[in-house]
């Protein structure tokens, strides 16, 4: 394999790593988790957003329409489920300013600014820790539904996973006229996008140490 190739093994890898940390900081600003909890009899319908900061709660009714952006976790005493996209959050955060850290120090040794040999290897090491790092942020999210139940062993003032998100990671729920739909939301989503898309930058990069590529 010429030097052509081989750089643009390394210029797909840090494509590929831009591409993930504009996935990670999109996956970051959006809900992780929601509930859609409708009651057929009222027509009141409440849409739960759930993001590591905060509870994001809409309500419609017959007339009109809500939002209630201010409630904390603290507010529904949801400590075991806060912990869980908490930790998720923070691998995600981890994952992203890896990336960004090597893709800066990357650049920088190409325009002369840093002149270690070595900075191409430490750049391919990285993406691994990337990959690493989102790979744990997703599988983190796995504990939610134990989390929920452990709530509300513990007293949650929580009353929208009751027989629905406690029981199951995802689905839909009827129970006395009330369709309980609840599951990942766009954050979480994104973030498995990211891990697919780190999954294809770790190749390039394993590829162009295969392959020699300049250091």
């Amino acid at each position: 394999m010429g030097m052509a190739e081989i750089s643009k093994l390394k210029i797909a890898t840090l494509v590929l790593v831009f591409i993930s940390i504009c996935l990670l900081v999109a996956g970051m600003a959006t809900r992780w988790y929601y509930i859609n909890y409708a009651d057929t009899v009222s027509g009141i319908t409440y849409d739960i957003s759930m993001y590591s900061p905060k509870i994001v709660t809409t309500i419609d009714t017959l007339t009109m329409t809500t939002t209630a952006d201010h409630m904390d976790w603290g507010d529904y005493d949801l400590k075991n489920t806060r912990n869980i996209f908490n930790t998720g959050l923070a691998f995600s955060a981890f994952a992203f300013m890896i990336g960004f850290f090597t893709i800066i120090i990357t650049i920088l040794n190409q325009i002369g600014i840093l002149r270690n040999q070595l900075i191409w290897t430490i750049a391919r090491g990285m993406v691994i820790g990337m990959l690493i790092c989102t790979f744990i942020s997703v599988c983190v999210m796995a504990g939610t539904t134990k989390a929920f139940e452990k709530d509300e062993d513990d007293g949650t003032k929580f009353i929208f996973c009751a027989g629905t998100c406690d029981s199951k990671w995802r689905g839909t729920v009827s129970i006395n006229g009330v369709i309980a739909k609840f599951g990942p939301g766009t954050g979480w989503i994104l973030v498995i996008i990211a891990l697919f898309v780190e999954i294809a930058a770790t190749i390039c990069a394993v590829l162009s140490f295969i392959f020699k590529s300049d250091q």
